[in-house]
């Protein structure tokens, strides 16, 4: 059974940032996720497989975040090739589709996220196309799919995403901060689409002008809330706006910054960037 949606007042801490390789261990994220203060964590599929791999049960999974008052709000990601000249998986760290549906499955997260590559030959019909796939895959197993717009990706902006997922009932959107505020997306395109299109939320802050490293500042160098200069209390105000209740999920993926103050440390310098903001917008 898949638990009932954490509420949009929730704070989500994105476990992935306290790992290299995105597989932070469940025990590691609990801490730090509670020392933040944090009511939910998003977690790539890897962290779950290696405590599989390791002979912790689901079961056990679960009564660790119970215990911490946690929930698990999204799982990430299905990772896919849309139009022509598919060289084969995998296109990036990616686990396969059904462990990362299997993975929110049994953590009981309502969302997966969903990553298109191709080349720039692919059209937003390829890419619905391959997202429709996927989101009748996740049907069965009681999920829903947020499809995430990146530079680097075949969809690139906010708007292009609402036309793509507009498809399936258990489709939408992955707004992060950061790929919105580096790519072609605007306010106002945010502003045109409606609330439940949005079914995942991941905040983060960095410099008003794209890095010249841009591909590794996004995996390695991004910035604490309000330390940066994305214009944060608008995007939350008009996603507010438009009637998205999905929670804010912390994503600040800062390797110097976790091995500077430790995960524990590291998980309430953002928790208190999340306050900050959460005062502004509303």
């Amino acid at each position: 059974m898949i638990a009932k949606r954490l509420n949009q007042d929730a704070r989500v801490f994105a476990a992935a940032t306290l790992a290299e390789d995105g597989a932070t261990p469940l025990d590691v994220a609990i801490d730090a996720a509670t020392a933040g203060g944090f009511d939910g964590l998003s977690l790539w599929a890897s962290s779950y497989l290696n405590e599989q791999r390791n002979g912790i049960s689901d079961q056990e999974m679960l009564d660790r975040l119970d215990a911490a008052n946690l929930r698990v709000d999204h799982v990430e990601a299905v990772i896919a090739w849309a139009g022509p000249d598919d060289p084969g998986a995998p296109y990036a760290e990616e686990s396969s589709r059904h462990e990362v549906f299997a993975a929110a499955q049994a953590l009981h997260a309502p969302v997966v996220s969903v990553l298109l590559f191709g080349t720039r030959s692919a059209s937003e019909d390829d890419a619905a196309d391959v997202f429709a796939t996927i989101a009748h895959e996740a049907s069965s197993f009681g999920l829903s799919v947020a499809l995430e717009f990146a530079l680097g990706t075949v969809i690139r902006d906010v708007a292009s995403a609402g036309r793509v997922t507009s498809g399936p009932n258990n489709g939408g959107i992955l707004y992060d901060t950061w790929l919105a505020h580096y790519g072609p997306s605007t306010i106002e395109d945010l502003a045109a689409l409606q609330g439940d299109q949005i079914l995942a939320i991941q905040v983060n802050d960095g410099a008003e002008e794209r890095p010249d490293d841009y591909g590794f500042a996004t995996r390695r160098r991004r910035t604490p809330l309000g330390e940066g200069a994305f214009l944060l209390p608008d995007m939350v105000r008009t996603l507010r706006a438009i009637g998205c209740d999905a929670p804010l999920t912390v994503e600040v993926f800062n390797d110097d910054l976790v091995r500077e103050l430790g995960p524990k440390a590291f998980a309430q310098r953002l928790a208190g960037g999340w306050e900050s903001l959460s005062r502004k917008y509303v």
